[in-house]
């Protein structure tokens, strides 16, 4: 029965491991980047210089625009479509088209769009550096899970060492080969030792969840890190000089084309500022027409009899005359539509003569913004240069802090086993075997610290290199 229970239970822990999702470093770095909200802001500021680019791109198309307006007039006014004046209520409709082109602005509308395209690539370039900066806190998260994990192995491991040697001595002090006292530091430090490995939990969940929040996930979401077999480290800081390193971080890093790419945004800004100097040549046209419900046109002709009052040898005399007069009736829409068409074209030449110092301070403006990015691009070259520098000493000095480390844990661990077998044999007492065993627990704690610290440090050099963050 008992082993029956054990294989149901084996079977269910198989089973919940196949259903769990397995992370790799790769996955995380590659999930983070498309989730992580940082990154999004970027592309949002990328997706801006694109809009940005497109509209300076359309502004040295021609322009063509449409309106209409409509109107009830009131009183004595003037028809808009014969231009008497009515002094009764009406309808009017205008409608228009324009249509306007700049022939000559000394290149002001191409070099917006240069302008504007340089930043769209500058913001391109900040998505790629946001997306580093992010694989960066990814790897760290998680080699410091490999850690925890390790670390909570070790205290494990630890307790299970503490407590065998424990039940060793009660079977010895049962045969009365020791004192009842000798347990006492024993039983001691099985309590510390738990409390290590409850430390240790706590850091593992801690590690998980600071990777978790770095992808965005739940806090209950299960997660299952591959861990690598073997961690070998395929790049000896020693055998790197900073040239090497600095050379290739200079022809790959986004933040360095960044830099230069708003460099030369700056220079180009300069032109477009200095362009409102020149005179500028622009050609336009419009369109338009007018209906009126008032509006009227001839429709043939009638003769009408006129009655004019005149005094004839002082006595007032009524003479008629008949007159050909024109009729008219009320035009239909479309009828007044064409036929109160019309049209013009014509050239605007604009010649900048005093604008209150206002074009003379853009300029400036624009000459000190090409120093700033200037400033900026030397900037951003010397932080990459002091973090080189700062990569490669400190993987030198991480791997040579593991070659230590090792060392002294080779060390421990045969003093630990010596001390072990005098504790065995009656030669030593607990507290000289406690005392190796947290010496040991130290140098394999200090081991394990220098192994992740010189795997972080390298795994920074090479990216650096550019290598790619992966284990």
């Amino acid at each position: 029965m008992k082993v029956y229970l054990i294989s149901i239970f084996c079977t269910i822990v198989a089973f919940q491991a196949v259903g769990q999702q397995k992370w790799s470093l790769e996955k995380c770095i590659n999930f983070a980047r498309d989730n992580n909200l940082t990154v999004e802001q970027a592309r949002i500021n990328a997706s801006f210089a694109r809009i940005n680019h497109n509209q300076s791109r359309h502004n040295q198309y021609p322009f063509l625009g449409a309106s209409s307006n409509v109107g009830w007039n009131f009183g004595r006014t003037i028809d808009p479509t014969t231009n008497a004046f009515l002094a009764e209520t009406f309808f009017s409709n205008n409608y228009s088209l324009n249509y306007g082109v700049t022939l000559y602005n000394a290149k002001k509308l191409r070099n917006n769009i240069k302008s504007a395209e340089l930043q769209e690539e500058a913001a391109l370039e900040d998505v790629e550096q946001t997306k580093n900066e992010v694989a960066i806190q990814v790897a760290t998260a998680f080699l410091n899970i490999l850690f925890a994990e390790e670390n909570l192995e070790i205290s494990q491991a630890q307790y299970d060492l503490t407590a065998q040697q424990l039940d060793q001595m009660n079977k010895l002090i049962s045969a009365g080969a020791r004192a009842e006292s000798e347990k006492l530091n024993l039983e001691a430090q099985l309590s510390r030792s738990e409390q290590t490995v409850i430390d240790a939990e706590n850091n593992t969940s801690l590690a998980y969840l600071t990777l978790k929040q770095l992808l965005r996930l739940p806090p209950d979401e299960d997660m299952l890190i591959v861990r690598p077999e073997d961690i070998s480290f395929n790049t000896d800081p020693d055998l790197i000089s900073f040239d090497e390193a600095f050379t290739s971080a200079k022809s790959r890093l986004p933040q360095i084309k960044a830099a230069e790419i708003r460099k030369s945004s700056a220079e180009v800004d300069i032109l477009i500022a200095r362009a409102d100097l020149i005179p500028s040549l622009t050609f336009g046209g419009n369109v338009g027409t007018a209906y009126s419900n008032r509006g009227i046109e001839p429709a043939g002709s009638s003769i009408q009899t006129f009655n004019q009052n005149v005094i004839i040898n002082g006595i007032p005399t009524t003479i008629g005359f008949e007159q050909e007069v024109t009729n008219f009736v009320e035009s239909p829409f479309f009828n007044q539509i064409d036929n109160n068409l019309s049209f013009g074209v014509g050239f605007n030449l604009n010649i900048p003569i005093y604008s209150n110092n206002t074009v003379r301070n853009s300029i400036d403006r624009a000459r000190l913004n090409a120093i700033n990015a200037k400033v900026s691009e030397e900037q951003v070259m010397d932080l990459i240069e002091s973090d080189v520098q700062r990569a490669l000493t400190d993987a030198r000095g991480a791997k040579r802090e593991l070659t230590a480390s090792e060392k002294a844990l080779e060390s421990q661990k045969l003093a630990f086993e010596k001390i072990t077998k005098r504790l065995e044999i009656g030669a030593a007492n607990t507290f000289e075997w406690e005392s190796a065993k947290n010496q040991l627990e130290t140098s394999e704690i200090n081991q394990l610290i220098a192994k992740y610290d010189y795997l972080f440090r390298i795994k920074i050099l090479e990216f650096y290199l550019g290598k790619p963050l992966k284990l």
